[in-house]
């Protein structure tokens, strides 16, 4: 379109304090002044919607159209004082840069592609806008270009015009063009109008397209570096849920992992959930609509729910029944299905080809990028605990025994170590096996995680060995919690037979300045146990 000077607003205008702010767009000058300010450019994409790459990018191309500006006033400049020989052109070169002039009759949508078509061509000229509605879509963008509107074709006869488009789809109004208007004037209507609206609907649908890719490539990037950043999948979760609600305009999102040997599914994360909701975060996966489903079938598409209270099954859990209007999707790696990802509004009627494509992404990328954070957290764990029983390995308690001594150091607190070692375990495994032996390991391990407190450490510190580290408790009352225990143990029935258990107790500070002098220590009071007949708790 032929350029229309837009005029510069008046807080523009009087706060512009260098001369390039004219070929600036608003927007692009209050980027700049934005940055004269000092804000970050993080700063500034949360004032205007954006990231703060695209910030950046947009400085960019902000500074190199300030440069080019420059360049050519100076040249303006050097012509003008005649350093440089003018190059204004002249006979066929003056003729060639001609414009075709353009009217355009009725100002709706059909108006407002074709100034997104006309925006950026240099030989098109609008000349006018026949339109009687001042309420009509496309005159407020008419103003934005400064395109002059009339309310008859009367009043735009003096003005030659090489077409006219007919916008208005009435016979009535091409009937009036042709009386009208000079023979000479070509008249764009009817079917010609048609295949031209056909042309604008197919090149907004590309541009769409493309716009759709490259916030795709946006959003993607940026979730890429989060994940790529993060090794704790409860981190991770959080970040694809806040993601998730973000493309998908959707004010809730979930994302539920499966454990195909329990054959349950646990919540790992949510956004939106009430604390009702949230009280129950496993649950076995015929419970649940979408966990039953996904488990049976792969799917590459997302499933839609728009009635939840006609389901017979619940969506996700019974305390999870709020939910409504739901989109999810499965997690699919190598053909087996880890999870899924669900977003729901109940105050969505339907969601956009747009917001499906960007979930579908999401979901695609979230799989791969769980995976590779949940095999970290294996890997991890595997190092940390022991292959048999799955309680702390010795490395691990260590590690933990000298946080909690340094803890107990600035706040004052007790800690009490109990170690304690199975009685005649060697006959055990020589009467039953070693087979047997390490079922009774197993079944010793659980016994001890349930008599002991959730804060409380319990590791196999090696062979029948194995250790509880007591915090913000006495020495006192860590040896009666010890002769629990060893009752407790003593009267639970065993496979083949029953055991009991020796035990030494240590606390800090009562006995102990450091973590080795509190292992030293309750070490010792073990083989006084041992020594003095076992099953009994010695300090």
């Amino acid at each position: 379109m032929k350029e229309t000077k837009k005029k510069m607003p008046a807080d523009k205008a009087e706060s512009a304090s260098f001369s390039e702010a004219s070929v600036l767009s608003d927007e692009e000058y209050r980027i700049v002044k934005l940055f004269e300010d000092g804000l970050s450019s993080e700063e500034i994409g949360l004032k205007l919607g954006y990231t703060k790459w695209t910030i950046n990018y947009r400085h960019k191309q902000i500074k190199e159209k300030v440069e080019a500006y420059r360049q050519t006033r100076s040249i303006m400049d050097a012509m003008a004082s005649g350093e440089v020989p003018s190059l204004k052109p002249t006979g066929a070169a003056l003729s060639s840069t001609t414009y075709t002039r353009v009217g355009i009759v009725g100002c709706g949508k059909g108006a407002l592609s074709l100034f997104d078509v006309f925006e950026d061509d240099e030989v098109l000229d609008i000349r006018w806008i026949v339109e009687k509605n001042p309420s009509a879509v496309g005159v407020k963008r008419a103003n934005e270009f400064d395109l002059p509107i009339f309310e008859s074709l009367s009043e735009v006869l003096d003005d030659e015009v090489d077409i006219v488009i007919n916008l208005t789809d009435s016979t009535d109004v091409s009937s009036e063009i042709h009386r009208l208007m000079s023979p000479e004037v070509e008249l764009m209507g009817g079917e010609s109008a048609k295949f031209l609206w056909q042309l604008l609907k197919k090149k907004n649908a590309r541009l769409a397209q493309k716009e759709l890719i490259m916030r795709e490539r946006e959003v993607f990037y940026h979730l890429g570096l989060l994940i790529e950043n993060v090794d704790d999948l409860q981190d991770a979760g959080h970040a694809i849920t806040d993601y998730a609600t973000r493309l998908t305009a959707t004010n809730t999102a979930a994302i539920v992992l499966f454990n195909e040997e329990k054959s349950e599914a646990k919540l790992l994360a949510s956004k939106g959930l009430s604390d009702d909701a949230l009280s129950e975060r496993r649950w076995h996966v015929d419970e649940c609509l979408l966990s039953k489903r996904f488990v049976s079938e792969i799917l590459a598409e997302p499933v839609f729910f728009e009635n939840i209270e006609a389901a017979s099954t619940p969506i996700l859990s019974h305390e999870m029944a709020e939910l409504d209007s739901v989109m999810a999707m499965p997690l699919n790696v190598e053909n087996s299905v880890t999870g899924f990802i669900l977003v729901a509004n109940p105050e969505k009627e339907s969601f956009t080809s747009e917001e499906i494509s960007l979930f579908t992404m999401l979901c695609i990328f979230a799989a791969v990028g769980i995976d590779r954070i949940g095999s970290l957290e294996k890997m991890r764990l595997l190092s940390m605990t022991d292959g048999l029983t799955g309680l702390c390995n010795q490395r691990s308690f260590m590690e933990r025994l000298e946080q909690e001594i340094e803890r107990s150091k600035r706040h004052g607190h007790n800690l009490s170590l109990i170690m304690l070692d199975i009685d005649h375990f060697k006959s055990y495994n020589d009467e039953f096996g070693h087979m047997e032996g390490n079922k009774l390991l197993k079944i010793f391990s659980r016994l001890l995680e349930e008599i002991a407190r959730k804060t409380d450490v319990v590791a196999r510190f090696g062979g029948e060995e194995f250790c509880l580290l007591l915090t913000e408790v006495d020495q006192k009352g860590a040896v009666k919690f010890a002769n629990r225990l060893r009752e407790a143990i003593a009267a639970y029935e065993m496979p083949n037979r029953n055991i009991t258990v020796s035990g030494g107790v240590a606390s800090y500070p009562t006995c102990a300045e450091n973590h080795l002098d509190l292992l030293r220590k309750s070490d010792i009071s073990l083989y006084k146990a041992k020594g003095s007949g076992r099953d009994k708790i010695c300090t």
